[in-house]
C-alpha cells in the first residue's frame, strides 16, 4: 500500500481527518485494523481506498457487512490553486453511500467540501480537510467519536435555521410596524411635529397621491398646528396600511430626529 507512518516532517502537509462513528463501536472491534495512534502519509497520486478487503484497500474496516471495496479518496489540485483537495468515489455496487445527504451512486465521483458527512450502513464518517502545503503526499488521521456527527451537524443547521427564522420574523415585524405604527405614535406625532415639517409633509403626501387636493387644503386650513397634525394623521390612517407606510417613509426622510424619537427608525 502507498501509505506509511509519519515520523518527522519539515513541512506542514494537508491532512485528511477521518472521524468515525458506529452505534456498536464500543462492543465490536470495527476499527481494530485502523491506525488510531499515529498519522500516516499517503502518496497524492494514489487513491486511498477503504473497505473490508485488506489486499485491495489502503485501510480496512473489520466488518463483514462492509463491501470489499467501499470508498476511494483521490487527491487533486485545481488549476492555479496550490491547495490539495479531495474527491470521493463509491466503489460499492450494493452499498448505499451518501455525502451530506446526497446519494453517491456506484462508481460516481464527487468533490468533497472541507467538511463532509459520509454515511453508509450504520456508519457515520465525518471528513475534515485540514489545509497544508500541496505537495506529493498528504497525511491521514483516524479518530473515533462518541456522538453521531449527523446529530451535531443537524444541531448546527437547526441553529442557523432558527437564527434565519428570527431575522425574518424581525424584518416582518419591522415592515408591519411601519404600516401600523401611526396608531401608536399618533399622540407623539401631534404634539411634536413642527409646523414647517408638517407643511412639507402635506405637500409630499399630495405629490405621492396619498392625499387628495381637497384633503390637503382641509388640513392646511387648520389654524392650530396640533389640529392640523391630527387631521393629517387620522386622514392617512383611515386610508389603510399602504398610505400609513408612505407617511412613515416620508416623515423619516423629512425629520430623522422626530422619527427616531417616535420609534419609527
Amino acid at each position: 500500500m502507498a501509505s506509511e507512518t509519519i515520523d518527522t516532517e519539515e513541512y506542514l502537509p494537508t491532512c485528511l481527518h477521518i472521524k468515525l462513528y458506529h452505534p456498536q463501536q464500543s462492543s465490536k472491534g470495527l476499527y481494530r485494523l485502523l491506525p488510531m495512534d499515529c498519522r500516516h502519509k499517503h502518496q497524492a497520486e494514489d487513491p486511498l481506498r477503504i473497505g473490508r478487503d485488506g489486499q485491495a484497500c489502503t485501510f480496512t474496516l473489520d466488518d463483514k457487512y462492509v463491501s470489499r471495496k467501499l470508498l476511494a479518496f483521490q487527491a487533486y489540485r485545481k488549476p492555479n490553486d496550490y491547495e490539495m483537495r479531495f474527491s470521493l468515489q463509491n466503489l460499492s455496487q450494493k452499498g448505499r453511500v451518501t455525502i451530506d445527504g446526497s446519494v453517491l451512486h456506484y462508481l460516481e465521483r464527487k468533490d468533497l467540501p472541507d467538511k463532509a458527512l459520509i454515511q453508509f450502513l450504520d456508519y457515520e464518517v465525518l471528513i475534515v480537510r485540514v489545509s497544508g502545503q500541496a505537495i506529493a503526499s498528504f497525511e491521514v488521521e483516524f479518530e473515533v467519536i462518541m456522538t453521531p456527527p449527523s446529530k451535531e451537524m443537524a444541531t448546527e443547521e437547526e441553529y442557523k435555521q432558527l437564527v434565519n427564522d428570527k431575522l425574518s420574523e424581525l424584518k416582518k415585524e419591522r415592515w408591519i410596524s411601519k404600516e401600523d405604527r401611526l396608531c401608536s405614535v399618533r399622540s407623539g406625532f401631534i404634539s411634536s411635529i413642527s409646523d414647517a415639517t408638517l407643511n412639507i409633509l402635506l405637500d409630499r403626501l399630495f405629490e405621492e397621491d396619498v392625499l387628495t387636493d381637497g384633503e390637503r387644503e382641509t388640513a392646511a386650513g387648520m389654524k392650530m398646528r396640533n389640529e392640523k397634525a391630527r387631521v393629517v394623521v387620522d386622514t392617512v390612517r383611515n386610508k389603510g396600511p399602504d398610505a400609513s407606510s408612505s407617511m412613515v417613509r416620508i416623515l423619516c426622510d423629512l425629520d430623522t430626529c422626530l422619527s427616531k424619537h417616535l420609534g419609527l427608525m
